[in-house]
C-alpha cells in the first residue's frame, strides 16, 4: 500500500467516523447507526453459523494459521445496491443453487483473497500481505474462482442441513455486469475474517425468494399466516429410532436386573424404524458419526 493510499479512510473507518459524528447529537440522520444484526434463530442462522465455524476449522488447519470467520451482519439488499457497495476493482462470484436454478453472489474482499493466495502459494506466516491497487490479473481470476468454488462447496454443505441444495460457481463478474442473471433482491450475510494482516471480509448474497421460503424477512410481518408457518417449521418434534421390539410378561419385567439381556424381534429387512412422535415415518440403517450413534434414512414407511 502506497503512502498516499495509507491516508485514505477505508469504508469501515468512514462508517465508524459517521457513527461517531451522529452520536454527538444534533439533527436526526436518516441512515441507520448500527449494522443489521445477524439472524439468531432458524435454519438460515444455524447454517451461517455452521459455515463460519467450518471455514474457521478448515482454513486454520489447512494453512496452519489462526483464522476466524464470524457473521456480523445480515440484511436485505437490492442487487443494484449490492453492486454499488463493491469497489470498482472487486469481482463477484455468481453461483447457481441447484436444482432450483436461482442465483446468488459471493464477494471475497481483496485482503481476504490476497492473504489466502499468499499462504496457498507457500508464503510463510510472517510474510507481509501485499494487496495491489490494480484489478485482478487473468491468473488471479482463476485462483479467485478456485477459492469461490471451495467456499460454495462448504456453504452448500452447511445449507444442506435443512434444504436439498447444491451450489455451483457459474461466473466471475465485475459490479457493472451484475444484471438480469441475478435476482433483484438478495439477503446478504457479511462475515469478518480475522487472522490476516488487514481487515478481511466475505459477503454472501442469497436469493430472497429462496430465503423467504424458510423464514419471514427480519423485521417484517410477511403475508398473513407466514409468521405462524415459520414458527411451526421450528417446532421441535421427538424422533425415535427403533431397532426392534419384544413382548414381555409382567413377571419377566418385574424380574429384570442390571446386566440382563433382552432378545428383540428385529425390524424386517434389518432396518431401523424411525418414528416421529410415535408415528412410524421412515426406514433407516444404523451407523455412527464419530462417537455418536446415527441413522441414515433410506425410505418412507
Amino acid at each position: 500500500m502506497s503512502e498516499a493510499e495509507a491516508g485514505i479512510l477505508s469504508r469501515d473507518e468512514l462508517a465508524a467516523l459517521l457513527d461517531a459524528i451522529a452520536n454527538e447529537g444534533g439533527e436526526e440522520t436518516p441512515w441507520p447507526r448500527k449494522r443489521p444484526a445477524p439472524p439468531r434463530k432458524g435454519p438460515i442462522a444455524r447454517a451461517l453459523s455452521g459455515f463460519a465455524e467450518e471455514q474457521t476449522r478448515l482454513l486454520s488447519t489447512l494453512h496452519q494459521r489462526s483464522l476466524r470467520f464470524s457473521v456480523f451482519a445480515y440484511e436485505p439488499l437490492g442487487t443494484a445496491e449490492f453492486a454499488g457497495s463493491m469497489l470498482p476493482e472487486d469481482l463477484a462470484i455468481v453461483f447457481e443453487m441447484q436444482p432450483s436454478g436461482e442465483r446468488g453472489l459471493l464477494v471475497v474482499s481483496r485482503a481476504f483473497f490476497y492473504g489466502w493466495l499468499t499462504i496457498a502459494l507457500g508464503g510463510a506466516n510472517g510474510v507481509s500481505l501485499q494487496v495491489p491497487s490494480r484489478g485482478y490479473s487473468s491468473v488471479e481470476q482463476r485462483f479467485l474462482r478456485i477459492l469461490g468454488t471451495e467456499i460454495c462447496q462448504q456453504l452448500g454443505r452447511s445449507l444442506r442441513e435443512f434444504a436439498a441444495v447444491d451450489l455451483r460457481v457459474d461466473d466471475v463478474v465485475g459490479p457493472e455486469l451484475l444484471g438480469d442473471d441475478v435476482p433483484s433482491r438478495l439477503y446478504v450475510a457479511s462475515l469478518d475474517v480475522a487472522g490476516f494482516d488487514e481487515v478481511a471480509r466475505l459477503r454472501i448474497g442469497l436469493p430472497s425468494a429462496w430465503v423467504e421460503s424458510f423464514a419471514a424477512p427480519a423485521g417484517k410481518s410477511g403475508a398473513p399466516g407466514h409468521e405462524l408457518a415459520a414458527a411451526l417449521r421450528e417446532t421441535p418434534i421427538a424422533v425415535h429410532a427403533e431397532i426392534g421390539h419384544a413382548d414381555l410378561g409382567l413377571r419377566r419385567i418385574a424380574a429384570l436386573q442390571v446386566g440382563d439381556t433382552l432378545t428383540l424381534d428385529p425390524v424386517p429387512g434389518g432396518e431401523v424404524l424411525v418414528r416421529l412422535e410415535d408415528r412410524p415415518k421412515f426406514r433407516a440403517v444404523r451407523g455412527a458419526i464419530g462417537s455418536r450413534l446415527a441413522v441414515r434414512v433410506v425410505g418412507e414407511v
